[in-house]
């Protein structure tokens, strides 16, 4: 695992990330409360239909199959973001997993959206809003191991891509070594109103270190089903 500490404004976060391309983080920091934006379409019942795929090294297809994501009516507050409420979010097969809970509070100008991998746990930062494209959001240094740290970078984009006809905005998130050679990138896009489009995650090539990544994980969204 690589500790990151990802900072933006007055906002601090400890971030850790798995290979089973799921994220925990605690909270050191309040965030800002100024109500919601509409990142994500957060009502109870509302349904999101992905087609989730696995990939080994040589973007060879291991598995692929649908994962029908739920809002459910579960509400919960953390005492490390004081303030906002979290919906519960079933995605039992995907990267948010069955016990998840999400808000998007807006920071002003700055949307984002928060996510509680279960209950008991904190929040970290998701995806943010960017000003224009390639803007650098957070900067960091990651200890990579005894001797030596890296880098974890995340940037924004406006410019939208269109996926299975959602129209998205993007994150890019970095995560290189010592040596600066990228170990892990993971990208999101993000429809208003809609949530989460599609993700994907890159990891380094087995037995290689010279920055070659590949493609490990995507859910890409088939059909949103709002209530």
């Amino acid at each position: 695992m690589n500790n990151r500490i990802l900072s933006i404004g007055v906002i601090l976060f400890l971030v850790v990330f798995s290979v089973s391309c799921k994220k925990e983080a605690t909270v050191v920091s309040n965030v800002p409360t100024y109500g919601n934006s509409n990142l994500w379409a957060i009502k109870a019942g509302n349904i999101w239909i992905y087609q989730d795929s696995i990939f080994k090294a040589g973007d060879t297809l291991i598995n692929a199959f649908t994962d029908t994501v739920y809002m459910t009516s579960k509400t919960a507050t953390s005492p490390d973001a004081s303030g906002i409420t979290f919906y519960g979010l079933n995605d039992s097969l995907g990267w948010f997993g069955r016990n998840a809970y999400i808000a998007t509070p807006l920071d002003q100008s700055t949307g984002y959206i928060l996510v509680i991998d279960s209950l008991g746990r904190s929040p970290y930062i998701f995806f943010l809003t960017a000003s224009y494209d390639n803007q650098l959001l957070v900067s960091s240094r990651i200890t990579i191991d005894s001797t030596c740290t890296g880098t974890d970078r995340q940037y924004g984009f406006t410019t939208p891509t269109t996926i299975n006809g959602y129209s998205c905005i993007k994150n890019i998130e970095i995560i290189s070594d010592c040596s600066l050679n990228v170990v892990e990138k993971i990208i999101t896009y993000v429809s208003s109103g809609v949530g989460l489009v599609r993700i994907e995650y890159y990891k380094k090539v087995p037995n290689t270190n010279n920055g070659s990544i590949y493609l490990r994980f995507s859910q890409t969204l088939k059909k949103f089903l709002p209530k």
